[in-house]
């Protein structure tokens, strides 16, 4: 409960300082070309390191400072507290330990009880609380100024515009050793200036959306199938079987003999044309419109002619047999 109350108080501070200054004259962010005092690590007492300044030409109201480590093997580091020194009483501290075996404190005075402050002595303290046997080896942070580097830097804030003065900041390091820990243990850290990298955010890419086509009065459209090729036949194609042959027969039929001849109406035909009717013989249809005596008389005539010439034909016939 202790740690997310002073997280908060943290935050709280850290915004009320960075109101402050703008309210004084500007941004924490912009350095002040009014030179401030020369930063540095002091002394050391047991695990407690002292932060000093040097006198400066120019007034100072508010600072920053941020602490780094580097722990040895055998060496745990639980936590680090800061503390403001004896320049600028009054003032209220917020130390902003999010960055692990780091400690940034930032520390400055309300306007009621604003202090000026030119003299040289210890800004600040911090105290490193650890177990086991080894060294921690201290330096002072510094970043170039960007809108993120308020809290990671280290500088002192002008009284006339509240901006960051120009300090010189120390790039000496100190060892706290600790248990039985000896001057051997301790590692220099790395001299690389941290750099903060302002990521861009991501490009949001559109992504492509599905639209369902509408069902019209006769249903939901279907996806038409696709066809697919076959392979192509091969082989030889053999015909079988006997070929039919077609046999045409010609067959002759005697056409039928033409119908007997009919009398005229109103005349019966003579007796002696049915000899006639048999060799052949058709009396023809005069059409003449013979009738009574006379035309009797001519149908008696060719009928008797008629039955001399079948008599005739039928003596030739059997002679010759």
């Amino acid at each position: 409960m202790k740690r997310f109350f002073g997280l908060g108080m943290t935050a709280i501070a850290a915004v009320a300082l960075t109101v402050l200054l703008s309210n004084i004259g500007g941004s924490p962010t912009t350095a002040n070309a009014a030179a401030g005092p020369g930063i540095s690590l002091g002394t050391v007492t047991g695990n407690v390191v002292n932060v000093n300044v040097t006198t400066s030409a120019n007034p100072w109201q508010a600072y920053n400072i941020h602490v780094s480590t580097n722990v040895s093997a055998g060496v745990t580091l639980s936590s680090i507290a800061g503390a403001n020194g004896p320049l600028l009483p009054g003032a209220f501290c917020t130390p902003d330990p999010s960055i692990p075996g780091d400690l940034m404190l930032g520390c400055f005075t309300f306007p009621a009880n604003i202090v000026s402050v030119t003299s040289a002595g210890v800004i600040a303290t911090f105290t490193f609380n650890a177990t086991g046997n080894g060294c921690i080896v201290v330096r002072l942070v510094t970043v170039p100024p960007s809108p993120l580097s308020a809290s990671l830097d280290t500088y002192t804030a002008d009284t006339g515009d509240g901006l960051p003065q120009t300090n010189t900041v120390s790039a000496a390091t100190v060892n706290v050793l600790i248990g039985t820990g000896i001057v051997a243990d301790c590692v220099v850290p790395p001299t690389a200036t941290p750099t903060v990298t302002n990521t861009p955010l991501p490009t949001n890419t559109p992504t492509p959306t599905f639209t369902a086509t509408p069902c019209g009065p006769f249903g939901c459209p279907t996806a038409s199938p696709t066809l697919t090729p076959s392979a192509p036949l091969t082989g030889t194609l053999t015909p079988t079987g006997t070929p039919a042959t077609a046999t045409a027969t010609a067959t002759t039929t005697p056409p039928a003999p033409p119908p007997a001849p009919s009398a005229p109406a109103g005349v019966a035909p003579p007796a002696g044309n049915a000899g006639a009717a048999r060799g052949g013989i058709r009396l023809p249809d005069t059409g003449s419109g013979v009738a009574g005596a006379g035309g009797s008389a001519i149908w008696i005539a060719i009928s008797v002619a008629a039955a001399m010439l079948g008599a005739s034909a039928l003596v030739l016939s059997r002679r010759r047999a």
